[in-house]
């Protein structure tokens, strides 16, 4: 994948015209696992059938962000807190 390019040129994400950068994703993953973000947290990445699910959960307010994709890219900038995902398709 190239920066600021297409995941994958055929998903959703693709056709909707966003630009998912997966450098920009692992870069961000960093950010929270030196703490910088949550000192306290749970990460889950789970690839499967070639989706993408992507959880946090700081551990000091148990808020869980949930985001799914077909890379980890657009898995981890789908991420959204768990209550905002009750309209969710």
């Amino acid at each position: 994948m190239n920066e600021g390019s297409p995941c994958c040129g055929q998903c959703a994400w693709c056709e909707a015209g966003f630009n998912i950068s997966e450098d920009k994703a692992l870069a961000e993953v960093i950010e929270v696992i030196s703490g910088q973000d949550a000192p306290d947290f749970d990460l889950s990445v789970t690839m499967a059938d070639g989706w993408c699910t992507v959880s946090t959960t700081a551990l000091d307010t148990g808020t869980r962000a949930i985001g799914e994709g077909p890379d980890f890219g657009a898995a981890w900038f789908d991420q959204k807190p768990t209550w905002a995902q009750e309209n969710r398709p």
